[in-house]
């Protein structure tokens, strides 16, 4: 069951499937799975992990508009939708990088 989610402030939406839901005295509630794949824009920290770079950030914009030029590549498209960003098109399944 599709449902979209809508960003009040920017009316941006994401498209997801409805996964379950619930209803309590403040509202209904649903999980919702999103329809194309979720995406994160990430650096490394001075220790080596990977965190998410704040998506608020304008180096974050610099570089959602630098990958978005190299998935098109791929014809892919980086989408700014609410909460993440999503990529929708066919991507490839192939695990090229197996350690075998």
């Amino acid at each position: 069951n599709l449902v979209t989610l809508r960003e009040p402030s920017s009316g941006r939406g994401l498209l997801v499937n409805k996964e379950a839901e619930t209803e309590l005295e403040s509202g209904r509630y649903v999980v919702g799975v999103p329809v194309d794949t979720p995406a994160a824009i990430c650096v490394f920290n001075d220790d080596g992990e990977l965190e998410p770079l704040e998506m608020e950030s304008d180096l974050h914009e610099e570089l959602v508009a630098l990958f978005e030029n190299a998935l098109e590549d791929y014809n892919l498209l980086l989408l700014r939708t609410p909460l993440t960003l999503t990529i929708q098109g066919e991507m490839d399944d192939d695990d090229d990088d197996d350690d075998d």
